[in-house]
């Protein structure tokens, strides 16, 4: 679906097309449960995945989850090698199933090339895997920054017209949902999220369940969105 500078936001409608997930509070998680954060990370993947089972049961086409920022390249060698791991499994184990259940194309948004490369073997099979799907959209932001987003967009495009169907996520958010009570973005898909309604639970994420992600739909479904006019 194409978009433009002048038209850059979703339809309205009840049901949101395109759910953004911001997946923090894991290392906390991990302190408070007295675990190793490799057992944490691995947890919290398995959280997505439910949580995605969810999301597209539910008849929402799309999909954008936060998995790391480049700032968060800059954490210590073992917390990054125990993220990378876990997501690993995400990618191989986890992910394949939930693609075929929903015919999920899986887009990884970022700059990959910084992500080790037994990382970026499985995010190179998953992609191949699910090229030919088109029922539903998964975008995994993963060494990501906005600014990079622009840049590659803008690059790629040739002309400003048309550089947003060049974004690493070329839709709109209609819903963003950040766990652990912080009321931010961080840099989480700005541009896509010009109109989108942020959400946050209080919880750290691999303590939040279904029930607070259906509350969260329920309470939108109720909404008036007037996108400025």
């Amino acid at each position: 679906m194409p978009y433009t500078t002048l038209d850059f936001h979703p339809e309205k409608g009840m049901l949101p097309n395109h759910v953004g997930l911001i997946p923090d509070g894991t290392r906390r998680w991990a302190k408070e449960n007295k675990i190793s954060l490799s057992e944490a990370y691995i947890n919290a993947m398995q959280n997505i995945t439910y949580s995605l089972d969810f999301f597209f049961q539910q008849g929402i086409k799309a999909v954008s989850i936060y998995l790391s920022s480049i700032q968060n390249l800059r954490r210590s060698s073992d917390e990054i090698d125990a993220l990378f791991r876990a997501e690993v499994l995400l990618y191989d184990a986890m992910l394949p199933h939930i693609a075929k259940k929903f015919e999920a194309k899986v887009t990884t948004a970022g700059k990959t090339d910084l992500l080790p490369d037994y990382l970026q073997t499985s995010i190179n099979s998953i992609t191949y895997n699910t090229s030919g799907y088109s029922s539903t959209r998964l975008y995994l932001c993963n060494a990501y920054s906005p600014l990079d987003e622009v840049i590659n967009a803008l690059n790629n495009s040739g002309n400003t017209d048309s550089f947003i169907n060049y974004l690493w996520v070329p839709e709109p958010l209609d819903l963003v949902i950040r766990t652990s009570g912080a009321n931010l973005l961080s840099n989480f898909l700005p541009l896509q999220s010009g109109y989108a309604r942020i959400y946050t639970i209080d919880k750290l994420f691999n303590d939040a369940s279904i029930k607070d992600f259906n509350n969260i739909l329920t309470d939108f479904k109720n909404l008036t969105r007037l996108y400025g006019d």
